[in-house]
């Protein structure tokens, strides 16, 4: 039964990988509609701060420090959007490199196995 145990071995392994693999694409995943999500959100203050600057400017006032509050939003977003970004860069390649050193173990255990041995199960060829 050791042919069978390496099958099933390599079975898991194989299980493994590919639950492995759907963890990591889903956390990469979650990061990137956070990076989405921050955009809008920042989007969006940029376009509040365009009405209001140009609200101001419509009104012949001079722009002033009433825009501080909007501005120092906008830079947070900013930075934290950077943040995520090479968060999900980092995911990507952590996944790259698990990726490749399951594959060398799943393929180890494979050339491990060999070929299939003919258990005389019925009649070869004639």
């Amino acid at each position: 039964m050791g042919v069978f145990d390496d099958i099933l071995k390599s079975v898991k392994k194989g299980a493994e990988v590919v639950a492995s693999r759907t963890r990591e694409a889903a956390d990469r995943g979650r990061i990137w509609l956070d990076v989405n999500s921050l955009r809008t959100e920042r989007k969006d203050l940029l376009t509040k701060l365009g009405e209001q600057v140009m609200a101001m400017r419509e009104a012949g006032q001079p722009l002033d420090e009433s825009m501080e509050p909007i501005l120092s939003e906008i830079d947070r977003l900013g930075s934290e959007i950077a943040v995520k970004e090479e968060q999900a860069r980092r995911v990507g390649a952590e996944e790259e490199a698990a990726a490749a050193a399951e594959s060398e173990a799943v393929s180890a255990v494979s050339k491990s196995t060999g070929p299939p041995r003919d258990q005389g199960a019925g009649p070869g060829p004639s």
